[in-house]
């Protein structure tokens, strides 16, 4: 009985004590005003001397947002009566120079009951680099086909060269200068703006802390609709009793047009000029000029138009060309291989004694690269035969060809 009257008393007393000490510090933290240490967090850092350093054509690294943690001491009360426009953080870049380096971060404390105890960082690092100008080619770049029946004949760039000014470690690390011109669809002549690309050697874009004049390329375009019309004999004078229609042979018998699209798609032949038909049933071969409307010029101006009034049997005979024997126009910087093997069936006409003598290598057929860029593309053949042979058809009339990038 007296032991639990004992722990009973004791028990009491513990109670009593912490009770004493509640009170006794609530007093002491209501009366007294202790000092403490508080961090304030991403003080954010302003930058003196930026007049200096554009003076100077100096460029600093990207230091947005840069901040420093801050460690301060004072009485409790004003601690937290502390307001972040009180304190301040900076760094002096008046005497920096090109490279990397560190530079003390000045902090200020509006308060004068309230000491800096640390600064976190206490420096910042920083890289400055010469601002420099350079002027680099600009280099277009051609993407897609245009429309079949359409041709570039010229892209004429307005300006080849493009100003960077820049970080000179950067400017260093530039390979070149590239505009994308996208053909796909297009079928008009038109002036193209592109953006211009800053490439390093591995082709990544370098876009920070570059500027670019112009920012953008202007390329314009000559674009013109092609046609392949057949070419009508016109006659000076009505042809004899005798003569006969079938044995006049023009070579080629069709020609290549090129012009506006507007004047391209209203015509359906192209006349000779007029021939003498009585001299022609002479039997000698003449070339014919072609009476081209206005705004109307041929794809290859060197071509020439041959007539014959032929005095022997007129046959018809089919060859095989070898397409890997297809002549490439355009593309002597280009590698690229035919999407198919095998040969063209080529349909000619003309005398017999001539068309028994003749192969496959008495003709020539080629297809144009002009203007293409790597990928895939279906091309049309043009043929030319020797004189006094008429090419009647070619099957297939086009090929399939891919032009690989350039190996780097």
């Amino acid at each position: 009985m007296k032991r639990s009257i004992i722990k009973y008393r004791e028990l009491v007393r513990a109670i009593i004590s912490i009770i004493i000490a509640f009170f006794l510090w609530a007093f002491v933290m209501s009366e007294v005003d202790p000092v403490i240490t508080k961090t304030i967090y991403k003080v954010p850092i302003k930058f003196e001397g930026l007049e200096t350093l554009r003076e100077k054509e100096y460029i600093l690294n990207d230091l947005d947002g840069a901040s420093v943690n801050v460690v301060v001491r004072g009485n409790r009360k004003t601690i937290n009566s502390l307001s972040p426009e009180e304190i301040s953080a900076s760094v002096d870049l008046s005497n920096v120079i090109p490279g990397a380096q560190s530079l003390k971060i000045e902090v200020k404390i509006n308060q004068t009951q309230v000491s800096l105890v640390e600064a976190d960082p206490a420096r910042l690092a920083v890289e400055v680099d010469q601002t420099v100008t350079e002027s680099f080619p600009l280099e277009v770049r051609y993407s897609g086909d245009l429309p079949e029946g359409y041709v570039l004949e010229e892209a004429v760039l307005n300006g080849d060269q493009v100003e960077v000014t820049g970080p000179k470690k950067l400017l260093d690390q530039i390979d070149k200068l590239v505009s994308n011109i996208k053909l796909t669809d297009r079928k008009e002549s038109t002036l193209v703006t592109s953006p211009i690309l800053v490439l390093d050697e591995e082709e990544k874009p370098i876009k920070d802390q570059l500027s670019l004049d112009p920012v953008n390329s202007e390329v314009q375009l000559s674009i013109a609709k092609t046609a392949s019309v057949p070419i009508e004999i016109k006659y000076s004078a009505d042809p004899p009793a005798d003569f006969m229609a079938e044995r006049v042979s023009l070579s080629p018998a069709n020609v290549s047009i090129i012009g506006d699209s507007t004047v391209i798609k209203k015509i359906k032949n192209i006349e000779t000029e007029a021939i003498n038909p009585y001299r022609l049933m002479e039997g000698q071969t003449e070339q014919v000029g072609l009476v081209l409307p206005e705004g109307v010029r041929l794809v290859n101006p060197t071509d020439s138009f041959l007539i014959r009034y032929e005095q022997g049997e007129i046959i018809q005979k089919t060859l095989d060309y070898p397409i890997e024997d297809i002549k490439i126009i355009g593309g002597e910087e280009k590698s690229f291989s035919f999407g198919q093997a095998g040969h063209i069936r080529v349909q000619i006409k003309g005398e017999a004694g001539l068309l028994n003598a003749l192969d496959s290598k008495d003709l020539s057929l080629s297809i144009s690269l002009e203007g293409l860029g790597p990928g895939d593309h279906t091309r049309p053949i043009e043929a030319q035969g020797p004189n006094n042979i008429e090419i009647l058809s070619l099957d297939p009339q086009e090929v399939d060809i891919t032009i690989k990038s350039k190996e780097r």
